[in-house]
């Protein structure tokens, strides 16, 4: 496919066709990486950044922190099973001697 480039500024626009934007999940302003390969100009999505956990707990305050909310029973979330300790091969862990049995 060919694109043609615009001036702006400094420098030269180029517009990404929408079912490229698409396919990478860009929108307007989204941050992309550009880097020169030969004669080839090569454009990325560019990654987020990974946030450490103690740098997003170091946000939470009194102010923006919610109470509990209750998610329902305890379980493993589907419909009609519990939790089980049991392994594939079906017998318990060793050291366990008692094992919940599956919901009939």
């Amino acid at each position: 496919m060919t694109v043609h480039t615009t001036k702006l500024d400094a420098g030269l626009t180029l517009t990404i066709p929408e079912a490229f934007a698409s396919q990478l999940g860009l929108a307007p302003h989204s941050p992309v990486d550009i880097s020169l390969h030969g004669s080839a100009v090569i454009v990325c999505a560019a990654r987020q950044p990974r946030v450490a956990l103690d740098a997003l707990l170091e946000q939470v305050t009194e102010q923006n922190r919610h109470t509990e909310i209750d998610t329902g029973a305890r379980g493993c979330g589907v419909a009609g099973l519990r939790p089980t300790t049991r392994s594939r091969t079906g017998r318990a862990p060793p050291g366990l001697s008692s094992v919940p049995a599956q919901v009939q």
